[in-house]
């Protein structure tokens, strides 16, 4: 072997020793750097004519298995729903309380706040007359719809987060994608360069991982080592190009808000996100938050009903003067009454200044309202008239002095009670949870609370005591309360005739099972995703000892090719020596 091949050779060995050395030595310092995978060198014989001239590094390869980190993207998607799921869910739960625990033991749940207030109208039946236990029933019932109201608004706040994090998502999902674009055109570079491009490739990998946490896609990389991704459904996200994903979140959001779509290249994508924490998000704010709120809507709706038409059979001693319509009401607008109802006016102790049953089924077929006006007004005179239409309202004014009550004898209006049809003594207002709450002047002042009833004895006359304190009107509040109320269906709840309180128990209940359940696949996910993250570290994690070793073993082998340089530089200096002296 000449010199020329013998120093080749040592020359070699010795420049792809010291790389290997530095590749060893990059894989210890970066044993702890999240996201890095250990490096390995593939060397191969150099030939030269023929005849072996020493070794050359063919390329640095991360030990990453491509299929494994599939499987990781995969299980990062499905971990990033269950973490988003399970958040919120959590969060919701607060909003609608427990059904046990505190210091009584019975939990804050709108359950409980139900179970107070019945408890509170229970101590009217014994006691009507009680100043104290009217203010009781009406902080109970204000209670009630506060607790509608605040989480009403608290799932709604909840879904504007949601879509605000939407937005959050998006920006980090473009993030990424111009991170792997950029990426992309390095790797291209280098490989076009002869130069390593492991470290590249992980950086690309994390990149790609980012934007799995965030939504579930499909990914490939070419055969010019170019990754390209596309959601679940097919639309390129990048390819030559990024295509950015783009959201406007809403600025406040309300039940009735209609959300903007995700959108690529002008295309909605909200389809085809299935998974990651987009996915979560989607599913909370547009399906499970607005079946939460459609039952709480449900609850709110048919309690103002019940408790309305329950509380129209009453009224106050003293009667009040005024008695104004809940409804816009017009002259010619229809009315469609039967059977009899009194109207009568009464002095401050109750006692009958005057009355008429009003035979709604003697009005003119069809009927108007202002035909109904002219019958109370002819059948019970006073100057000015007891029923003006004013304003777009039916209202009842009583003269000085006096006070009004009415009573159904057999009077019903669209299968309604007739002062519940008009809303005269309305105890809640509001159409579903976000507006519920008491009447105002009751609020105010509690001895407004009706305890009283007209009545409806056929002998009463002029003079008679006509209203009196009634145990059995209290008593048909608490049964609207505790007995069965028929409830549409709403959201995850069928349609069910039960107590108000059992109604509030079975939404509070349902969340729980759907919040365990969301705890339970979390766990699942985050055991898979660690599982596979487990994996991956003892394929491409680095183990310091071995590397170490290694690294002393190579130090060696740049030794002995030192040492062969050494002598060879000997050698020649030798034959230099002898060629002058000859």
């Amino acid at each position: 072997m000449s010199f020329t091949a013998i120093r080749n050779t040592a020359y070699t060995a010795l420049m792809t020793t010291q790389f290997r050395m530095q590749v060893t030595s990059n894989n210890i310092a970066n044993w702890d750097t999240p996201g890095y995978a250990r490096k390995m060198v593939t060397q191969q014989n150099l030939i030269l004519g023929g005849t072996g001239s020493g070794v050359q590094v063919t390329e640095v390869t991360s030990a990453v298995n491509k299929y494994l980190v599939r499987d990781i993207v995969h299980a990062l998607s499905a971990k990033g729903q269950a973490d988003r799921m399970g958040n919120y869910l959590n969060l919701m739960q607060e909003l609608f309380g427990s059904v046990s625990g505190g210091d009584n033991g019975a939990g804050n749940s709108l359950s409980q706040t139900m179970v107070e207030l019945e408890q509170a109208l229970g101590a009217l039946t014994d006691t009507p007359e009680t100043q104290t236990t009217k203010e009781e029933a009406v902080r109970r019932l204000e209670a009630v719809a506060v607790q509608l109201r605040e989480t009403s608004s608290g799932i709604q706040n909840l879904r504007r987060n949601i879509d605000n994090d939407i937005g959050v998502s998006v920006k980090s999902i473009n993030g990424a994608l111009e991170t792997i674009d950029e990426l992309n055109g390095q790797i291209a570079r280098a490989q076009s360069s002869g130069q390593p491009i492991g470290d590249l490739e992980d950086v690309r990998n994390a990149a790609l991982q980012t934007i799995s946490e965030q939504m579930d896609i499909a990914y490939f990389v070419n055969d010019r080592n170019q990754m390209v991704i596309n959601t679940k459904g097919g639309t390129p996200l990048l390819d030559s190009q990024v295509h950015k994903v783009k959201y406007d979140p809403r600025p406040t959001v309300t039940s009735s808000t209609v959300f903007a779509n995700i959108t690529v290249d002008g295309r909605s994508i909200d389809s085809e996100i299935y998974s990651g924490q987009i996915g979560a998000f989607l599913e909370m704010r547009d399906s499970i938050m607005p079946q939460a709120q459609a039952e709480l809507d449900e609850m709110a709706s048919t309690l103002v009903t019940a408790l309305n038409a329950s509380y129209n059979k009453g009224t106050t001693i003293p009667a009040p003067k005024t008695l104004s319509s809940n409804i816009e009401i017009d002259p010619a607008d229809p009315f469609n009454g039967t059977g009899t109802v009194r109207i009568a006016l009464l002095a401050a102790n109750g006692d009958v200044a005057s009355f008429a049953d009003i035979d709604l089924d003697a009005l003119p077929d069809p009927a108007t309202m202002q035909d109904l006006v002219d019958a109370i007004n002819a059948q019970l005179p006073s100057a000015p008239p007891v029923a003006t239409l004013a304003n777009g309202k039916l209202v009842f004014n009583a003269p000085a002095g006096q006070g009004i009550a009415m009573t159904d004898i057999s009077s019903s209006v669209d299968g309604l009670g007739f002062s519940d049809y008009f809303g005269f003594n309305d105890l809640m207002v509001g159409t579903d949870a976000a507006t519920i709450n008491v009447r105002t002047d009751l609020l105010k002042t509690s001895s407004l609370f009706s305890n009283a009833v007209l009545s409806t004895d056929p002998a009463l006359a002029v003079g008679d005591k006509g209203l009196a304190m009634s145990s059995d009107f209290m008593q048909g509040l608490v049964e609207t309360l505790t007995g069965g109320n028929a409830f549409d269906p709403a959201g995850t709840l069928g349609a069910i005739t039960d107590s108000f309180s059992n109604y509030a128990s079975n939404i509070v209940l349902n969340l729980s099972i759907t919040v365990s359940q969301a705890n339970t696949t979390l766990r699942d996910k985050e055991m898979a995703f660690d599982n596979l993250s487990n994996a991956m570290a003892s394929q491409v994690g680095v183990n310091v000892e071995e590397e170490t070793a290694a690294l002393n073993e190579l130090q060696q082998q740049y030794s002995t090719a030192a040492q062969i340089f050494e002598v060879l530089n000997k050698m020649f200096d030798s034959l230099l020596s002898a060629a002058k002296s000859a």
